[in-house]
C-alpha cells in the first residue's frame, strides 16, 4: 500500500508543547505508519513544513535506483536543486505517541510558536504544518482561484 492508496486528508488544530513537539492526529499517524516510522520534513516554498514518510519521499523525489541521483550534479540546475533539497530537508522518526519534534530552525521558518495554534493539513501524500492564522489566510486567498485551478488541471 502506498500513501496515495489512502490519502492524508483534513485539517486539524493543535499546539506545540514545551519541547517543540506536535501531536499528529491518530487517523493521520495510522496512514503514515503504513510506510514505517521514518519520515522526512521539508521547508516548503510557503512558510510551512511538509512531512512525508521516508518511503513516499523516496518514491516522489528519487524514483530511480538508489545509485542514480534525481538531480545530476553535472549541470548547474541539478547542482542547485540538490542543494535546495538537501539543505531544506531532515529525517526523523515519528514517536510512538504520534508526535513530531520540530527543530528551532523549522519552527521559526514556519512561524510556529507555543502561544499559537498549529494547523495540521492533509494534502494527499504528505501533511503540512502551518501556523493556523497563516493557513487560514493562505486558504482564503487561494479559495477564490479554486474553480480556475480545477479548469486548468
Amino acid at each position: 500500500m502506498t500513501m496515495t492508496d489512502t490519502f492524508l486528508r483534513g485539517v486539524f488544530h493543535t499546539r506545540l508543547d514545551d519541547k517543540n513537539r506536535v501531536k499528529v492526529p491518530k487517523i493521520l499517524v495510522d496512514i503514515i505508519r503504513t510506510q514505517g516510522r521514518s519520515c522526512v520534513v521539508m521547508l516548503m516554498p510557503e512558510p510551512c513544513l511538509g512531512v512525508y514518510s521516508d518511503r513516499e519521499w523516496t518514491r516522489i523525489w528519487n524514483p530511480r535506483p538508489s545509485d542514480t541521483p534525481l538531480f545530476a550534479p553535472a549541470s548547474l540546475k541539478g547542482l542547485e536543486m540538490s542543494r535546495i533539497l538537501g539543505s531544506r530537508t531532515w529525517s526523523f522518526t515519528l514517536e510512538p505517541q504520534g508526535r513530531i519534534t520540530i527543530s528551532d530552525l523549522c519552527r521559526d521558518y514556519a512561524g510556529l510558536s507555543l502561544d499559537r495554534e498549529v494547523a495540521i493539513v492533509g494534502t494527499e501524500n504528505r501533511i503540512e504544518l502551518w501556523d493556523r492564522e497563516m493557513w487560514e489566510k493562505h486558504i482564503s486567498t487561494i479559495a477564490g482561484d479554486f474553480k480556475s485551478m480545477l479548469e486548468q488541471s
